[in-house]
């Protein structure tokens, strides 16, 4: 919990403290007043105290109890003032709190309120936190400079924590959506958003988005008149490679509801016709990917039997049938291009690389 303190000068070298309560009671209250004073001789002695402890009857206000001053003690006499354990140590805590804010801040003058409270209890007002952030923003290279310097690598784990907290929310979204019926086209704005899902294929390549809607048989990647595919993408390494990705829709039935024969299930339409879909669009994007134009346009990229990833379905329609499961694992086994990934295995593989910790030399 916050302490706040209300303080208010009373000279260039001195400032009084409002009443703080060391513990309380129904009919007692033991209380400080403390007082920051500048010491000519000793600069650490900046605080001088003043504690009470008062009894009221019910309904009264806290009155201070009369007090003899020390210094009209006999010879042989005794004062004493007794804090119990409670009261002590939160005598002890408010006193290092003073103490702290007087070395820091001095005595200034008029009045003023110090709340001191741990970083986690500090909350700025909207308007407030958007001018900290606008003038951090706005400072120059020095102050990032000093900022890495007194922590060092506290930047880049900022910007790995901002990161992994957005694709943490995409995951949610993803899998909020999986039992929706969303059309094609939402998948397709989704994983144009958050490309890191692909982040690698089945042979560990990391891929990285080159093109939406890529252009596959007309006369440029991005001119007019040719198939559309869903994505193209590019494995990264020191040499790259084109690779087609075509997004279909969670509820596509993985394989047909009759037998084919005893056992057999036929995949389903959007599995056959997407896989032949794919396969089709790999072979156009081969013949034309050698035109000055497509060559221009992706550089350092080469296509050579271009893989292809077809995402379709969901594994859960299977629903433990050993026959259907199967039929759809050995038909997407034996097929050389494309990979098929069911929607649910993209997630769980986009759950595994939010869920890990990411280092700052990890940073897929």
């Amino acid at each position: 919990m916050a302490d706040k303190y209300n303080i208010q000068s009373t000279s260039p070298n001195s400032a009084v403290v409002d009443e703080v309560v060391l513990g309380s009671k129904v009919h007692t209250r033991t209380s400080l007043f403390a007082e920051e004073v500048n010491n000519p001789h000793d600069s650490n002695a900046c605080i001088k105290v003043h504690l009470f402890h008062r009894r009221k009857r019910a309904g009264e206000k806290w009155e201070n109890l009369p007090s003899e001053s020390l210094s009209r003690l006999k010879a042989g006499g005794v004062a004493r003032f007794t804090l119990d354990s409670a009261r002590t140590l939160n005598l002890f805590h408010h006193l290092s709190q003073l103490y702290a804010a007087k070395r820091q801040a001095g005595i200034t003058p008029g009045k003023r309120t110090l709340v001191v409270a741990s970083a986690n209890e500090i909350v700025q007002a909207k308007k407030e936190r958007i001018a900290t952030l606008r003038e951090l923003a706005e400072s120059p290279d020095e102050l990032w400079h000093d900022l890495e310097n007194a922590r060092p690598g506290i930047l880049l784990k900022l910007s790995y924590a901002k990161l992994q907290e957005e694709r943490a929310a995409a995951l949610a979204e993803f899998k909020a959506h999986l039992d929706r019926e969303e059309q094609e086209e939402w998948w397709q704005h989704f994983f144009q958003k958050n490309t890191w899902i692909f982040g690698y294929g089945l042979s560990y390549r990391f891929i990285s988005l080159s093109q939406s809607k890529p252009h596959l048989g007309g006369t440029t990647i991005s001119g007019r008149g040719g198939k559309l595919g869903d994505f193209m993408g590019l494995s990264e390494a020191q040499v790259k490679f084109t690779v087609l990705v075509e997004i279909k829709r969670p509820q596509s039935p993985l394989v047909r509801p009759k037998e084919y024969r005893n056992g057999v299930y036929p995949p389903g339409d959007d599995v056959a016709g997407g896989a032949a879909q794919v396969q089709t669009a790999c072979r156009q994007w081969q013949e034309s990917s050698d035109s000055a134009g497509n060559r221009d346009a992706l550089k350092e990229a080469f296509t050579i039997q271009p893989k292809g990833i077809l995402v379709v379905g969901n594994l859960k329609q299977l629903k433990d049938d050993r026959a259907r499961i199967q039929s759809f694992e050995l038909f997407r086994r034996n097929l050389t291009n494309p990979e098929i990934l069911t929607f649910d295995e993209l997630y769980e593989r986009a759950a595994f690389i939010v869920q890990r910790t990411i280092q700052p030399s990890q940073s897929h």
